[in-house]
C-alpha cells in the first residue's frame, strides 16, 4: 500500500539533510507567508533550511512576519546541488 501524500512529504523531509525553500518574488504576501511558515516549521524540527527568492523585497507592511530577514536573494556558490523530482 502506498503512503498518503502527507506521509510521503513527512518521509522526504525526514530523509533530507538540507532543505531549500524558494518562492516567486512577485507572489505577494500569500507566497511570502507560506514560504516563511514552512521555513519556521522546518527550523523548529531541527532541519537545516535556507529560504531564497531572487530579488524579493518585503514591503514594510509585512515586516511583522517572523524571520522575514532570513530570506536570501541569491544562493552562495555550491559544490553540489541536487534537485529531486518524482
Amino acid at each position: 500500500m502506498a503512503f498518503a501524500v502527507n506521509q510521503q512529504i513527512q518521509e522526504l523531509i525526514a530523509k533530507s539533510r538540507h532543505t531549500l525553500i524558494t518562492f516567486r518574488s512577485n507572489g505577494g504576501g500569500d507566497a511570502l507567508g507560506a514560504a516563511l511558515g514552512f521555513y519556521l516549521f522546518l527550523k523548529k524540527k531541527g532541519t537545516r533550511v535556507d529560504i531564497v527568492s531572487d530579488g524579493v523585497r518585503v514591503p514594510p507592511a509585512l515586516h511583522f512576519l517572523p524571520s522575514y530577514a532570513d530570506i536570501k536573494t541569491e544562493l552562495p556558490p555550491l559544490q553540489k546541488f541536487i534537485i529531486k523530482v518524482d
